[in-house]
């Protein structure tokens, strides 16, 4: 939802900028996949509703989850400003923001190659060659399989979808015939 990510970008902009600080990247991913997963959490998202719960509770409470990794400073920090403005229900976004950022720095970029069978070594080390040569980046490809595609291959990545499927080619012309 744009919504979600225009609010998340800057808390997700700042933790990025600190993480860079401290060379902390890695740590910063593990402490918003946690926190993500906690607010992702069905009950957890309906007690967000209530909101008698002090900000410093929350803070307190969703520390002790997991003490080893979420008790330090920046952490409450952005957790008591989060909770304190009612947006602890940004997390998920700010994670999946965050880990775009730090993607992006690596020059890394996400990939999915869906195809009818799976594919062997060689097919999927093409798949891998071809992106990281025509998007001058380091490819991060998963590879799926759906038995309903008659053939052919399609390519999603972010934002964009590249279908050589039978199906899309048929799309394609019937749309020239038709138009």
């Amino acid at each position: 939802m744009i919504v979600l990510k225009t609010q998340a970008r800057p808390y997700a902009n700042a933790v990025f900028e600190l993480a860079t600080e401290e060379k902390k990247h890695e740590i910063w991913h593990k402490i918003l996949a946690t926190l993500s997963a906690v607010i992702d959490n069905a009950e957890v998202r309906a007690i967000l509703k209530i909101r008698t719960i002090e900000p410093k509770d929350w803070v307190t409470w969703i520390q002790s989850l997991k003490p080893d990794l979420l008790e330090n400073k920046e952490v409450g920090n952005l957790l008591l400003l989060l909770a304190e403005k009612r947006r602890l229900f940004l997390l998920p976004e700010i994670a999946k923001l965050f880990e775009a950022e730090w993607r992006k720095s690596k020059n890394e970029k996400r990939f999915t190659v869906i195809a009818p069978t799976k594919l062997d070594k060689t097919q999927s080390q093409h798949f891998r060659d071809f992106l990281n040569k025509r998007f001058a980046c380091k490819a991060e490809v998963p590879f799926k399989t759906d038995p309903d595609m008659l053939g052919g291959v399609e390519v999603v990545g972010e934002g964009w979808r590249l279908d050589y499927s039978v199906k899309g080619w048929l799309e394609q012309l019937r749309g020239q015939l038709s138009g």
